[in-house]
């Protein structure tokens, strides 16, 4: 855009005007500033060239230093909306870190009971309402009661001392059970049958399994058999009674609680940690594998000083050096002769459920096996294989059988805990 006198571009004129507006007054000369202007129009166009590159070179300057640095509204907290749209992605997507043979780390916590107990998720247990990891609950569901259940370990009719279940059809009880130590009774989960039995079969609840526990509900159990409605079931959740869940009314009037049922638990448990030892032995042929059976023999009373002393004796014999003894378990017998017996009580000597190892401050449980199982179930132990037949065992977890093994003993000296301390 040009003035239309002057012919001088819009960007001269509009200098000029500036100046005109912000000269003194006493220097205002209308004549001076048109001369000056038509005798300087090629300074000022020089000034405008000059200015124009200076902004240029400002304005790249600028865009420079702004992209080195942070602008301030960066510097303001984020929404991780906007920061992490998809947080799960790198973890979903992520490889599986392989561990080596020289990394141990994962192996050592792998074949850790403790660990791998208190890793388990978290679970409500329905009789005390504790949370506590699923590995310390016991899974308990319902089962139908089979027509053929009569002589079998399931039928509460078939121990003569046991009291018969008040239930209304013959054959038609809806039983609550430990399913997990009762696998071998169940039935065939692809064995026809209904949908809503079914759904049945796959309620499960958690519950810590303890005498003082399951023996108060079957006292309730014993007053309540005269009263409409079964003392435990305020335990069933309410997810699954009706109309939302599978249990209808019908079946809650067929729900059934053997009186028995600690002592049922008990000879379950057993035989499930036997199943298990059994296993855990049959996994190493060999009569004493270093890494992970020893057998020994050891004085009475057992202590922490007496296990580490006959361990010591046995590597000398072998000439070798048993390592983490700390990471294991130490299963101890009575020898049957008379030498386990306090000689001021006159009763068997009980071994402690820890000991502190000398020398390296650590603690490792014990299972006294003569105490956890009955006389003819240790009798089968140790006959079972050689490696029972010493006085002393020290067991450290290798894989998944041993470590099962290690918490079927500790489940089981946790449920006979209260009956122990009385002896």
């Amino acid at each position: 855009m040009e003035h239309l006198h002057s012919r001088m571009p819009y960007a001269q004129w509009r200098l000029r005007v500036f100046r005109q507006l912000f000269l003194p007054s006493g220097s205002f000369n209308p004549g001076f500033l048109s001369r000056r202007v038509h005798s300087s129009n090629g300074r000022v166009q020089d000034d405008h060239d000059a200015t124009t590159r200076n902004h240029s070179k400002t304005r790249s300057n600028g865009t420079n230093s702004a992209g080195s640095t942070t602008p301030p509204s960066q510097l303001l907290p984020q929404s991780p909306l906007i920061t992490h749209p998809n947080p799960g992605r790198a973890i979903r997507h992520r490889k599986k870190r392989l561990p080596g043979r020289d990394d141990p780390s994962d192996s050592d916590l792998s074949n850790n009971p403790w660990a791998v107990a208190l890793a388990s998720p978290v679970r409500m247990c329905s009789a005390t309402g504790m949370r506590m990891p699923k590995a310390f609950l016991t899974e308990w569901g319902l089962i139908e009661q089979p027509a053929s259940a009569a002589g079998s370990n399931l039928d509460p009719k078939s121990r003569p001392d046991t009291p018969i279940e008040k239930i209304k059809q013959e054959g038609k009880g809806l039983w609550i059970l430990p399913v997990n130590l009762i696998k071998e009774y169940l039935a065939d989960p692809a064995e026809k049958g209904n949908g809503k039995a079914a759904a049945r079969r796959s309620l499960r609840l958690r519950m810590v399994d303890r005498i003082p526990v399951l023996q108060k509900i079957s006292n309730a159990v014993i007053r309540s058999r005269k009263s409409k409605h079964s003392p435990f079931l305020p335990m069933i959740p309410l997810r699954w009674k009706s109309p939302l869940g599978p249990l209808t009314s019908a079946c809650e009037s067929r729900l059934a609680w053997r009186f028995d049922m600690p002592d049922f638990v008990l000879r379950m448990k057993r035989k499930e940690v036997m199943r298990q030892l059994k296993s855990a032995s049959d996994g190493f042929k060999k009569r004493d594998v270093n890494n992970v059976w020893v057998s020994f023999d050891t004085l009475y009373p057992h202590s922490g000083e007496t296990l580490v002393e006959g361990l010591t004796k046995e590597e000398t014999a072998r000439g070798v050096t048993f390592e983490r003894i700390e990471r294991g378990v130490f299963l101890v017998f009575g020898d049957g002769t008379g030498n386990d017996i306090d000689p001021n009580t006159g009763e068997a000597a009980v071994a402690p459920e820890i000991v502190t190892l000398p020398g390296i401050d650590r603690k490792v449980p014990v299972f006294d096996l003569s105490r956890l199982f009955s006389k003819a179930e240790s009798e089968e132990i140790r006959a079972y294989h050689p490696r029972f037949q010493k006085s002393a065992v020290l067991l450290r977890p290798s894989n998944k059988l041993t470590v099962d093994a290690v918490l079927g003993l500790w489940h089981l000296q946790g449920y006979l805990r209260p009956t122990l301390s009385k002896r």
